[in-house]
């Protein structure tokens, strides 16, 4: 077994969701363009793949599991709890208040503005 099989092999064993494969080439960024939750591409970020809330995967992140807002979750990440869209909360990071995918908030980040997966947003 390489060294590449056997470290995914180890995450394997870290994690509760199916490990489905080795990641694709843009997944330096750990995020998987339509979210669909396949652990190839979740698994390295330490993120739950189908975003359950299992807190080994997120509280290490300083992420609200379910993102149901608990403020001690996700205050301290510049993110507003709820996505309510206060600007308050999401404009410092650049993020677009209540994701409508306006470029002047999005385009910054790197981030797909409507999330739809498109590649040329994520890869980086």
């Amino acid at each position: 077994m390489d060294l590449t099989l056997r470290y995914f092999h180890k995450l394997k064993r870290t994690c509760k969701e199916p490990f489905t494969g080795l990641p694709e080439p843009w997944n330096h960024s750990g995020l998987e363009p339509p979210r669909t939750g396949t652990t190839q591409d979740w698994i390295i970020t330490g993120l739950d793949p189908h975003r359950t809330g299992s807190t080994q995967y997120w509280i290490h992140t300083g992420l609200d599991p379910l993102r149901t807002g608990s403020t001690q979750d996700w205050i301290h990440s510049g993110l507003e709890p709820l996505r309510t869209g206060t600007t308050q909360d999401w404009n410092h990071p650049g993020l677009d208040p209540h994701w409508t995918g306006s470029t002047k908030d999005w385009i910054k980040t790197g981030l797909d503005r409507l999330r739809t997966g498109s590649t040329q947003d994520w890869i980086h």
